[in-house]
């Protein structure tokens, strides 16, 4: 495997690993916006809740494993990555 292609690699498992896990812990209904105060406000089922965040985090991954060569595209595809992990990080947090 070249090493360009590593990083990439672990944000696919990352977003993998976390689509699954988020499927088993979240509630059937997850907060997906909340206020200042903590409260939540908008709730969303959560298997669409989990595709969309899955889509961006694997998405991003795979774009970023198409877009190797091009050091640029590959670094705007990781962080596109990089955000749908971290939503489902704050996902999980909140709605623990």
């Amino acid at each position: 495997m070249k090493k360009s292609l590593i990083l990439p690699s672990i944000c696919i498992f990352a977003g993998i690993a976390l689509t699954v896990i988020s499927f088993i812990v979240l509630p059937n209904n997850v907060v997906t916006q909340f206020s200042i105060g903590g409260g939540g406000v908008t709730t969303t089922p959560k298997i669409l809740a989990v595709a969309i965040s899955a889509v961006i985090a694997i998405g991003g991954g795979f774009l970023a494993v198409s877009n190797v060569d091009d050091s640029s595209k590959c670094r705007r595809s990781m962080l596109v990555s990089v955000i749908g992990i971290a939503v489902f990080v704050v996902m999980l947090i909140i709605n623990r």
